[in-house]
């Protein structure tokens, strides 16, 4: 069956694997319109909101879906959680040591090397979607071409949004 990935590529076997970090990854059900985005975009969801299928916030330096889908995730090849330390948002990214901070404030932050770290998510948690709104604080470090930050598998179809790079430049395709 066909698996469902943040930062690694369902296609190809050992490529294509994104570095940098991730937080806040929010899967919804629906396809959101420009203004519900916009309403939560700068703040940290609960897990209860309607519609929203997944959301991975990394604050228990795990891949824990804090909605209540239960659509766990495993931190698989070096993936790590690394703390952010920022209190509100902002649009700086890096610590002065370097460490990823997410512009949603305190907790964890996913940290993926570029060189096999990924996050996997259940095989089947979106077969059943036939619409989707994939959402989430992303710092690219590297712009490999086709570097996905997620791979999901929904009903009959397989999506996800990578840094095409290469010949195309430095643009994300979805």
């Amino acid at each position: 069956s066909t698996r469902n990935y943040l930062g690694k590529d369902a296609w190809h076997q050992n490529q294509n694997y994104f570095q940098g970090g991730m937080d806040e990854v929010r899967v919804w059900s629906v396809a959101r319109s420009q203004d519900e985005i916009r309403a939560t975009m700068n703040r940290q969801l609960q897990g209860s909101e309607a519609d929203l299928v997944g959301l991975w916030n990394f604050d228990d330096g795990t891949a824990t879906d804090v909605s209540p889908n239960g659509n766990e995730g495993v931190l698989m090849g070096g993936a790590t959680t690394v703390e952010s330390n920022l209190a509100a948002p902002s649009n700086t990214v890096q610590t002065a040591t370097g460490q990823p901070r997410s512009p949603l404030g305190t907790g964890g932050v996913l940290e993926l090397n570029g060189e096999g770290s990924y996050v996997e998510l259940p095989a089947t948690a979106f077969a059943h979607l036939t619409d989707v709104t994939v959402e989430g604080w992303v710092r690219w470090d590297i712009f490999h071409q086709c570097s996905r930050l997620i791979d999901l598998a929904l009903d009959g179809v397989l999506i996800n949004i990578q840094c095409r790079g290469g010949q195309w430049g430095d643009v994300l395709w979805a």
